[in-house]
């Protein structure tokens, strides 16, 4: 009988992880009623479950057919629910883990609607967690003071730890700690290593502040034509400043040969993806018939396309 039972528990088991998502409830009450059923036959008259306290392997059997149950889980509140049971529990660590997703995501969705002390509780329990993406998003919090008091000092260990596990962005925010000495020392060097680490996994900011450091060569090196491969490569994954910075480069004959029609191109790239000086910079290309035909009016719309997205120099023209 015990084995019949232990197999419709793993067959149940089986059903919760394939059901559709309409039909996980139903399923899993028939498998905590399997689980009650198995209890009851395991119970003799003598050993009530009022008259005696379960036994440590019922507790176990009962932990790991409830962590069956929610392991495939995307809800938090399953896993909350088993470390309520079972804090110190067999599967608490995999629990933490398994909830710093759908946690992350709670953070991001309350901060999108104001509440941001809500997304600091929930970025920090997905890092405590070792999600490390929620590390950089509670480091900014911190940077801000938005939903905690402002700490510059830990938000750079925030992008450290959130870079150390390769996150991206937490390395180009790390970064800008380092570029502006805030809240660590200054030191461009170690802000272009960590603007390289970034661009290095993929994140097309990190290439345009790499780029940005190569071209102003403020205690760092001067080299234009670096600048503009980074610029390339931060434009080619989508980032609308690195557009605009190597139009800008195309337009001034900076690191590449000067071609007004590529600048017009890379400006207009740059616009749509919703930069202010990438509509500026078209604007007055058109406003002077460079790389393009000259249109006042086109001109006019565009710089007040970027004085509506707040580049305050196109105001007026």
């Amino acid at each position: 009988m015990e084995q019949q039972y232990d197999k419709a528990i793993d067959d149940f088991t089986k059903a919760l992880e394939y059901a559709p998502e309409a039909r996980k409830d139903a399923v899993r009450g028939l498998l905590e009623k399997c689980v009650k059923a198995q209890g009851a036959a395991q119970t003799t008259p003598a050993q009530t479950p009022a008259a005696q306290p379960a036994s440590e392997s019922t507790v176990t059997q009962a932990e790991v057919v409830l962590w069956k149950t929610i392991q495939n889980s995307r809800n938090p509140s399953d896993f909350q629910s088993y470390l309520q049971q079972y804090p110190n529990g067999a599967f608490a660590a995999l629990a933490r883990k398994a909830m710093a997703p759908g946690l992350y995501q709670q953070g991001l969705t309350m901060y999108r609607s104001g509440n941001t002390s809500g997304a600091f509780n929930a970025f920090q329990e997905a890092c405590n967690a070792e999600y490390f993406a929620a590390c950089g998003n509670l480091g900014g919090l911190y940077a801000t003071g938005q939903g905690v008091v402002q700490n510059d000092v830990t938000a750079a260990q925030l992008y450290k730890k959130a870079c150390d596990g390769n996150v991206p962005a937490g390395c180009q925010d790390l970064g800008v700690m380092y570029e502006s000495g805030r809240g660590e020392v200054k030191s461009i060097p170690l802000a272009a290593q960590f603007y390289q680490a970034a661009c290095n996994g993929g994140w097309a900011d990190g290439c345009t502040c790499l780029g940005t450091l190569y071209l102003a060569g403020k205690d760092w090196i001067k080299n234009p034509a670096w600048a503009a491969q980074l610029f390339q490569k931060a434009c080619d994954g989508g980032d609308a400043n690195g557009c605009n910075n190597l139009g800008f480069l195309y337009a001034n004959g900076q690191g590449v040969t000067q071609n007004s029609v590529t600048a017009a191109q890379l400006f207009q790239k740059a616009c749509d993806g919703r930069d202010a000086n990438g509509c500026n910079n078209l604007g007055f290309l058109y406003a002077n018939g460079r790389g393009v035909t000259q249109n006042s009016a086109t001109a006019g719309q565009l710089y007040q396309k970027a004085c509506s997205m707040g580049y305050t120099s196109a105001c007026g023209k």
